[in-house]
């Protein structure tokens, strides 16, 4: 059985083609991965930052609740600002 791998596929078209082709190919791909990256980056961040922000008002929540007068307010706001 003779298995052929994409990447062996790919060289041999690849020998077919001019310098030029090819590296014009390579910086797409590289393009494209740089594209996919940065929007993995991205969603993971808004994830986390999503996250973190729904703990914090959370916790803001439950401060302005304990809060009997407006100094504890205030220091309850604080946490939640800095």
């Amino acid at each position: 059985m003779i298995v052929i791998f994409r990447s062996d596929l790919e060289q041999r078209k690849n020998r077919s083609k001019p310098v030029n082709k090819r590296l014009q190919d390579r910086m797409h791909r590289l393009e494209c991965l740089r594209f996919w990256l940065l929007q993995s980056v991205s969603s993971i961040h808004s994830y986390l930052v999503g996250q973190m922000l729904q703990v914090l008002s959370m916790e803001l929540e439950r401060n302005i609740e304990q809060a009997r007068d407006l100094s504890m307010l205030i220091k309850g706001k604080g946490v939640f600002v800095c």
